[in-house]
């Protein structure tokens, strides 16, 4: 009798302890819901046809703390330029970069081609729609050229030319 009331004491000793490690197991972790894509909602200007004013509509919902990648500083570079500049500062890595600032409202691929030592191209999605916006040619790793598709549809209908620091509109 004794022995088997030892046994029965052990067993529900072991459950009550399996069921807590159990339990304790489930609730430390709880799934989290996935953090939804940052989005630009904000209405990306497309048309930049005059130098020196790229970007510089303001969008309806902007508000005066926060800047689109299209807003140009004092410097006529819009925040995606400045970025872009930075990265092409620093040695190519690999031959292709996808996503290059993904914390950020735009999207930004860098590619390397023919075994060269710098960067040789890069797209630009201004507002993550799968759509590229821009697409830049540069040599030695510097801007060359920069095609803008007006109507974010891949259609490349307006083209700068990077002339002392800042783009100028093809003539």
């Amino acid at each position: 009798m004794k022995l088997n009331l030892s046994r029965n004491v052990l067993f529900i000793f072991s459950l009550v302890i399996t069921l807590s490690f159990i339990s304790f197991a489930c609730g430390a972790e709880t799934a989290k819901a996935p953090e939804p894509q940052k989005t630009n909602t904000l209405d990306v200007p497309r048309d930049t046809p005059i130098p020196g004013k790229i970007g510089t509509h303001p969008s309806p919902n902007s508000t005066t703390n926060s800047t689109s990648p299209t807003t140009t500083s004092a410097d006529g570079l819009r925040p995606v330029d400045q970025k872009i500049l930075t990265q092409l500062s620093t040695p190519a890595s690999g031959d292709k970069i996808k996503d290059a600032f993904s914390k950020e409202s735009f999207k930004v691929n860098f590619y390397r081609e023919n075994g060269e030592a710098t960067w040789s191209r890069l797209k630009v999605d201004l507002n993550r729609n799968e759509k590229w916006d821009e697409k830049w040619d540069l040599a030695n790793g510097q801007p060359v050229k920069r095609q803008v598709a007006s109507k974010d549809d891949e259609n490349y209908d307006q083209t700068f030319v990077w002339k002392s620091g800042k783009w100028e509109a093809e003539k």
